[in-house]
């Protein structure tokens, strides 16, 4: 069972993007690890169990219905399983919390049922003559004919419509590619990215930690940026600022941790005569909406790395002589890593479907070392240090009550790294 169920990895990507879709939680028939090890999915909710009623909104879930791998081979008095007709018959009384959640999704929930026959699960059949609020829809998805029999036994589940693929990786792809286009920002929503209002948070390691340590986003939403307090102008930005004007396409180029995205909200903050579009990871756009953008006059467009495809990024190259025209600047933030987009530039250079003076590829790593010594670093590295010194103090996190000696050491470390240069010992009090 352990090498059947345990430790399974999908290495099907139709299957990882479906799983990859945003829904609210997922409920499995199976009692592998194969979602939760594969995707955000990661907690496990499991049969014949008491569950709090806010255990959904905790982290992203995946429902067992019939019993968990993990459970069965790690507890001897284990009972989550529910295989045989004995356990089915009895399951409304010792499931009775997960049905009541299932109940409640088949009654006004949208669901989509995707490779299970609904032929032989007793637990489903149980639910079934519950009737959906007329606004719901419950989906079918499946391959091959259905048949008379079949159609009069999905009637018994309320469905409202059979959706018939090739095959089933057609199911996950065609599901994922709606998903994608359902979220990409819209020609009627540009407005909604342009001139985003600015915050800087108080200052407090708990507010703040997050933003330093964790890698949280400042974006708050589309129309709002929360800055973190140590948020500082930097020089390097000031210097890309200067040449803006220059080319109507930059494309900065930065390894990870190397403040790229920050970079990008920086310049969207310190310019105010323009109008500045800034669009983060997350975000995607339908090609109409980029081809609407990018016939903005006198703006400035900034897209965070993976907004564009590579496909509109050529979109952006061969539309770049009406950018120029249009006096709009364009502001592309990539990867070093990426080795696609250097290519593609070099391409259409060499086709001449643009020009040397049109394209500023900006390397944040050299700009950086420019900078080493300014107040950047010394800021950084205080503001670091102010936030290790208050959580030390007031939750002891690195002192070692048996060598206080110990509770600098993270501290010590940090000043030798930031500050490399130097050989200058710290010392607290």
């Amino acid at each position: 069972m352990i090498k059947n169920f345990k430790d399974v990895i999908i290495a099907d990507k139709n299957k990882t993007d479906f799983l990859n879709v945003q829904w609210d939680y997922i409920y499995t028939l199976n009692i592998d690890d194969a979602i939760e090890k594969n995707s955000r999915f990661s907690q496990v909710v499991y049969a014949n169990r008491k569950i709090y009623d806010d255990i959904f909104s905790k982290a992203p879930t995946v429902i067992k219905l019939h019993g968990d791998v993990d459970d069965i081979v790690k507890y001897k008095d284990s009972h989550c399983e529910i295989f045989d007709v004995k356990q089915y018959a009895v399951s409304p009384e010792t499931n009775s919390d997960l049905l009541k959640v299932l109940k409640h999704d088949f009654e006004y929930q949208n669901i989509i049922f995707v490779g299970c026959s609904l032929s032989d699960e007793m637990d489903l059949a149980y639910l079934s003559h519950y009737d959906a609020v007329s606004t719901t829809n419950r989906y079918y998805c499946h391959v091959g004919k259905i048949g008379k029999i079949g159609e009069i036994q999905l009637r018994k589940f309320g469905i409202t419509h059979c959706v018939r693929f090739d095959n089933y990786d057609s199911i996950y792809s065609s599901i994922y590619r709606l998903f994608e286009e359902t979220n990409k920002i819209k020609e009627d929503e540009l407005d909604d990215y342009i001139n985003c209002k600015y915050e800087i948070i108080e200052s407090g390691y708990e507010q703040n930690s997050q933003y330093l340590f964790e890698g949280k986003s400042p974006i708050a939403d589309k129309t709002s940026v929360l800055l973190p307090n140590f948020f500082i102008q930097r020089n390097i930005t000031k210097e890309i600022i200067q040449k803006l004007s220059d080319y109507p396409l930059h494309i900065l180029y930065g390894q990870g941790c190397s403040g790229r995205s920050y970079i990008g909200i920086e310049i969207s903050y310190l310019i105010r005569d323009k109008s500045v579009f800034f669009f983060e990871s997350k975000n995607s756009l339908a090609n109409h909406a980029l081809e609407s953008l990018l016939k903005k006059k006198k703006s400035i467009i900034i897209f965070d790395e993976q907004v564009l495809s590579y496909d509109q990024v050529e979109i952006l190259l061969n539309q770049l002589s009406a950018i120029k025209g249009n006096r709009t600047i364009v502001l592309l933030i990539a990867r070093s890593s990426d080795r696609d987009l250097p290519g593609m530039i070099t391409y259409a250079l060499n086709k001449e479907r643009i020009h040397e003076e049109d394209v500023r590829k900006i390397n944040i790593i050299i700009l950086i070392n420019k900078f080493l010594d300014t107040c950047v670093n010394i800021v950084l590295f205080h503001f670091v240090l102010y936030l290790l010194i208050a959580n030390n103090c007031s939750e002891n996190r690195f002192r070692d009550s048996k060598n206080d000696e110990k509770s600098y050491l993270p501290i010590i470390i940090i000043q030798k790294q930031m500050c490399h240069k130097k050989d200058t010992a710290l010392t607290c009090h």
